[in-house]
């Protein structure tokens, strides 16, 4: 085959509207070019879907991943820390809980796992669901509680906040695991316990009430401390309520109780030595 036969079938195989001729001259057909008239608001338009879809993608995958770990293996977990470092795990490979934000989105998550379960569990046991219920709501105005009286102790920073957000999702496996030895054989009593646990309880709240702020036991500046002191006078009564409503919930000194309050009482201890 020729060079010029060559040529005129490269140029054919490029431009499909080319002819070629015997001789080594090739023409373009002409081709007329449409009028585009596109305004800048069309083109937002399509930015914003195409950020929107890939949102929506992102979403779905991390409901995937949410939904997933949320299986028997975290279910039949009885160690909180266990749980969080298998999510963590799991979420750094998909690119999640990588920020504070993210880590609150978290826990969270694992609570609200541990809260859908206690409801199936107890789907025959109305009583004690309606209990467990009650039980989620006062132990979340508990932990709202402790973040101003953590926030007038330790000054406002996000810390404070990822604590209680911490404390919340760890909340939904603590009540869950409450269910769970409620509905088991071996949930003797426990009065010693019990009454230890509420005594620490009691002492925690009833120092916060009479506790006086002071420059040289905080991090606070002096012209804060004015309004610190204000918020823990405000918040300790309010903190005191929530915790006698937890006590009437719990008014069966057996192990599932003892439970629950050794874990209210390492929270207050913790938060603010009495």
């Amino acid at each position: 085959m020729n060079i010029k036969k060559i040529t005129c079938m490269i140029f054919i195989t490029i431009f499909l509207t080319a002819g070629c001729t015997g001789s080594e001259q090739i023409t373009k057909s002409p081709v007329e070019t449409p009028s585009v008239n596109i305004e800048v608001a069309d083109v937002l338009a399509l930015r914003n879907k195409a950020q929107q879809d890939a949102e929506e993608a992102e979403l779905a995958k991390e409901e995937q991943v949410i939904e997933q770990m949320c299986n028997s293996t975290t279910l039949t977990s009885t160690d909180m820390d266990k749980i969080a470092d298998r999510y963590s795990e799991e979420y750094a490979k998909h690119g999640m809980g990588q920020s504070a934000r993210g880590q609150d989105e978290m826990y969270a998550h694992i609570g609200q796992c541990f809260l859908s379960d206690m409801r199936k569990m107890t789907t025959n046991h109305q009583a004690l669901q309606k209990q467990a219920t009650a039980i989620h709501e006062v132990i979340s105005d508990i932990v709202q509680s402790l973040l101003v009286v953590d926030m007038a102790h330790n000054g406002p920073g996000t810390e404070n906040i990822h604590v209680a957000a911490m404390s919340l999702g760890e909340y939904g496996f603590y009540i869950h695991q409450f269910v769970k030895i409620k509905l088991s054989k071996d949930n003797i009593s426990d009065e010693l316990g019990y009454n230890k646990h509420k005594t620490s309880i009691t002492k925690v709240v009833d120092g916060l009430a009479k506790k006086k702020l002071s420059e040289d036991n905080s991090v606070l500046a002096e012209e804060d401390l004015v309004a610190a002191q204000k918020d823990l006078k405000e918040e300790a009564p309010k903190l005191a309520v929530s915790i006698k409503k937890l006590f009437k919930l719990l008014p069966e000194k057996d192990r599932a109780a003892n439970y629950l309050l050794e874990k209210i009482s390492t929270r207050l201890n913790n938060s603010w030595e009495p």
